[in-house]
């Protein structure tokens, strides 16, 4: 028996005691893509290599306090010199109490995280939607009423 030959039986008995998945979670391919070496398809075609290609049903996920630590980051410490630990700390007490208190959220309709728990935000919504609506109303006034010396005013037309 020749060392690849070894190598594969390693394999194979290493894969049978493992346990099966017999779960809808993953689901594999029997895809060869062409940039794979011949090893690869040989460990592939003895069914010890599998490729996953997706997981569906989970049950939890990390995106929402991965976005959360790549924005604490990215947008804050990294714009800042991080010369000792108390500076970071200093650093992220202010981005987590500005998080929670002070930024508005769209998921939220406007509101910070503490209005949504404390539940103490409640007209945000409808104050938002009506300063927008007022706004808006504002912009259009404005655009109505410039005019320059080569085109005439809505008004002047009318």
């Amino acid at each position: 028996m020749d060392r690849a030959e070894r190598k594969a039986a390693t394999v194979r008995n290493a894969s049978r005691m493992a346990p099966v998945e017999s779960s809808a979670a993953a689901r594999t391919s029997t895809i060869f893509l062409p940039h794979f070496c011949p090893r690869t398809r040989y460990w592939r075609g003895t069914g010890v290599l599998r490729r996953v290609l997706a997981f569906t049903e989970l049950t939890f996920s990390n995106s929402m306090i991965e976005a959360w630590w790549r924005s604490l980051t990215h947008q804050w410490l990294f714009l800042h010199p991080l010369d000792s630990v108390s500076t970071v700390r200093r650093l992220v007490e202010f981005y987590v109490h500005e998080h929670n208190r002070v930024l508005p959220h769209s998921a939220f309709r406007g509101q910070t995280p503490d209005e949504m728990s404390f539940g103490t935000g409640d007209a945000v919504p409808a104050d938002l939607t009506s300063r927008a609506a007022a706004a808006r109303q504002a912009r259009v006034e404005a655009n109505r009423s410039a005019a320059c010396q080569t085109c005439p005013s809505v008004d002047a037309a009318a």
